[in-house]
C-alpha cells in the first residue's frame, strides 16, 4: 500500500467512527455482485498480427519448403507474420495437399491453399535424385488436412486476385521460393469480378515488396527457381523480372547453401509432418539437416535484414537465356535488390533452429 492510500484509508476511519458516535446507520444489505457486468462487452475474437504473407512454394522438390513453413507458423505464433495464404506452383495433385496438412498440424486449417491448376508440366519429387520417392504422397496420407488432391484447391491466380482485392494497400508481402509461374500468370490476369484491376495494377497497389529465392550472384549454370526448374531457360522468370511494379529482394542460393538447419526437427517424428518431410527426403545428411534456402528467404521476409544480412542496393539483376543470373552494377527502377550474408552461419542456424524446434 502507498502512503497516499494509507493516509486515505486512515482519514476513512477515523471519519466513520466520528459518525457513529452521533448517529446510528442501519445495516445495509448487501447486493450481490453478477460475475460479469450486465453491460460488459464480449471479449473481442483473437486478431491476426503481423507482417501479411502470401507464401508462393514448390514444395515437393526439396523439403526445405516445408521447413520455411514451419518457420513461417512459428513466426505468425509471436505475432510477427500473418499467413494470408500458402500456394503451390507445380502440377503435381499432392503439393497443394501437402500445404494443408502443413498448415493444420500448426493449428491454421482456415488458411487458404492455392494451386497452379494448368498442364501438368512438372511433378514435384527431386528427380535428380533418379529412383527417389515422392515424399508428399505420405504426408497427405498420413496426416490430417481438407485437401488431399490439387482439384479440392482453388486455383492459384484466382486466391491471389481474392486476397490482394481485400487487403490495404501497399501491405502485403509475397515470399516465394519456388518456380515464377504463379507469379507471371497474375501479372497477366484481366480484370474480373474479384477486382477491376489487371494483374499487374493489383500488385502495384496491394503488395509491398516480393522476396524470391532466387537470384545466384555470377551464376555459372540455370538458377533452378528463376530457370525454371526443368525447362533452364528463365523466360517466365524474365518476364516477372521486368513485369513486377514493386521492389523485389533475392536470396540466391549462396544466402541459404551453409546455413544447415532440421536436426531439431527429429525429436518430434512422426508426429510432425514438417519433420517427416526431412526424414523422407533423400537429400538430408546424418543429422536430418538440409540447406536453408528457403527458410532464410522467409526469415528475412518477416524480420528484415537485422543482424544477419545487409541489402546491397546499387546493383540490378539479369537472367540470360539459358536461366543463369548475374548482378551487375546499377540500380534499376523498380528496384532489384539482393541479400548479402553479415553474419556467421551458425549465428543464423540458431535462430532457424529455435523456430523449427
Amino acid at each position: 500500500m502507498s502512503r497516499t492510500t494509507y493516509r486515505t484509508a486512515l482519514l476513512t476511519l477515523i471519519l466513520l467512527a466520528a459518525c457513529s458516535q452521533t448517529a446510528t446507520v442501519p445495516e445495509a444489505t448487501p447486493k450481490p455482485v453478477p460475475e460479469t457486468a450486465p453491460d460488459a462487452a464480449p471479449e473481442p475474437a483473437p486478431r491476426r498480427t503481423g507482417v501479411p504473407i502470401i507464401f508462393d512454394t514448390d514444395l515437393g522438390y526439396d523439403c526445405d519448403d516445408a521447413g520455411a513453413l514451419a518457420v513461417l507458423h512459428a513466426l505468425a505464433d509471436r505475432g510477427e507474420a500473418n499467413i494470408l495464404a500458402t500456394m503451390t506452383v507445380v502440377g503435381d495433385p499432392h503439393s497443394a495437399g501437402a500445404l494443408d496438412v502443413i498448415n493444420t498440424y500448426y493449428g491454421r486449417p482456415d488458411i487458404p491453399v492455392g494451386a497452379y491448376q494448368g498442364e501438368r508440366w512438372a511433378d514435384a519429387r527431386p528427380y535428380w535424385y533418379g529412383s527417389a520417392t515422392d515424399f508428399l504422397t505420405p504426408l497427405v496420407e498420413g496426416y490430417p488436412s481438407s485437401i488431399k488432391h490439387k482439384d479440392s484447391a482453388p486455383d492459384a491466380v484466382q486466391l491471389y486476385r481474392k486476397l490482394l482485392a481485400a487487403q490495404p494497400d501497399n501491405s502485403v508481402t509475397v515470399v516465394a521460393v519456388g518456380f515464377s509461374l504463379n507469379l507471371a500468370n497474375l501479372l497477366a490476369s484481366a480484370p474480373d469480378a474479384l477486382s477491376p484491376l489487371d494483374g499487374r495494377a493489383l500488385v502495384g497497389r496491394k503488395v509491398k515488396r516480393l522476396v524470391y529465392m532466387g537470384g545466384m550472384v555470377q551464376g555459372t549454370r540455370p538458377d533452378f527457381n528463376l530457370g525454371d526448374g526443368p525447362y533452364r531457360n528463365g523466360s517466365t522468370a524474365r518476364r516477372v523480372l521486368a513485369g513486377w511494379p514493386t521492389e523485389i529482394v533475392f536470396a540466391g542460393a549462396e544466402i541459404g547453401r551453409s546455413i544447415m538447419t532440421g536436426s531439431s526437427l527429429q525429436a518430434h517424428l512422426p508426429d510432425n509432418p514438417v519433420a517427416r518431410a526431412y526424414d523422407l527426403y533423400p537429400g538430408t545428411n546424418r543429422g536430418g539437416e538440409r540447406p536453408s534456402w528457403d527458410l532464410t528467404a522467409v526469415l528475412y521476409a518477416v524480420r528484415g535484414g537485422g543482424d544477419f544480412w545487409r541489402v546491397v542496393r546499387d546493383e540490378h539483376l539479369t537472367i540470360s537465356a539459358d536461366g543463369t543470373t548475374r548482378w551487375q552494377a546499377g540500380a534499376v527502377s523498380p528496384a532489384r535488390h539482393r541479400l548479402e550474408q553479415t553474419s556467421r552461419s551458425r549465428d543464423v542456424e540458431g535462430a532457424l533452429e529455435g523456430l523449427l524446434n
